[in-house]
């Protein structure tokens, strides 16, 4: 029987994690600047914004502004590190699953399920069941 390896080292995932922020949180802000003055730059619309609003990420009153915008920034990246993750959790947990049920379906009890069946089981408690909710008790009284 094979056994399951996970597809990552959970026991060092936070350090791999607070790097992969990091380097996500870089890039995407280096990517953003550039593309916000690309369109400040050269759009009328983006010349428009920055001249109605420029004001305000300007100057030493615009450091608060800039922390804000990096903060943002970071909590979206730690969501989208967060849905990897669990991505990655799950599709372990599935395949964990699947490398310990196959086999045999003997192995796996496969088998009691048509026995069961075939025993009549599960139509048994269904009607004492129908008539003991009281809903089942109004609807018969007629």
């Amino acid at each position: 029987m094979d056994t399951f390896t996970p597809s990552i080292d959970w026991s060092n995932e936070v350090a791999g994690s607070l790097w992969w922020l990091a380097e996500a949180w870089t890039i995407s802000g280096a990517g953003l600047l550039a593309v916000g003055t690309l369109i400040a730059r050269y759009t009328t619309w983006g010349r428009q914004f920055w001249e109605v609003t420029g004001g305000y990420f300007k100057g030493h009153d615009s450091i608060p502004v800039w922390g804000r915008l990096a903060l943002l920034l970071m909590l979206v990246m730690v969501a989208v590190r967060i849905n990897i993750l669990l991505s990655y959790y799950s599709n372990d947990l599935y395949t964990a699953l699947q490398v310990a049920f196959e086999g045999p379906p003997a192995a796996t009890c496969g088998s009691a399920i048509p026995a069961s069946t075939a025993s009549g089981w599960p139509s048994r408690p269904l009607p004492s069941w129908r008539s003991s909710t009281p809903r089942a008790r109004w609807s018969t009284s007629f």
